[in-house]
């Protein structure tokens, strides 16, 4: 799994949003723990209908086309992961960010 990734959300209405966070967090490989950590936090946002599915994509691309994801990308490439000696701390600090809805970056809706 990457450092940044993006989820997928499927709606009930068939339609799909898509949220940027971090990857490695959770589980290095297993998206199952990153999945059940951002799921709760989902109906902070409003995404138009219930959600039906939340997986994680294979790649960034496959969120680029909505609406806010070079901002988001742009906000998150801003933050300098510490690898090395801070790496704990900030990944435990980041964690917790994660698990209260403020490390999820919602891309919004599609442009009609």
């Amino acid at each position: 799994m990457d450092d940044i990734v993006a989820l997928r959300v499927e709606l009930a209405n068939g339609q799909r949003r898509f949220l940027l966070t971090w990857g490695r967090l959770a589980d290095p490989i297993d998206p199952t723990s990153l999945i059940d950590l951002v799921q709760p936090q989902l109906r902070k946002f409003d995404l138009g209908s219930e959600i039906t599915r939340v997986e994680l994509c294979a790649t960034l691309q496959d969120a680029a086309s909505a609406p806010y994801f070079y901002e988001a990308l742009f906000h998150m490439c801003q933050q300098k992961i510490p690898y090395g000696e801070g790496y704990g701390t900030w990944a435990a600090e980041t964690l917790r960010k994660m698990r209260d809805g403020s490390e999820l970056y919602y891309l919004g809706e599609p442009r009609s």
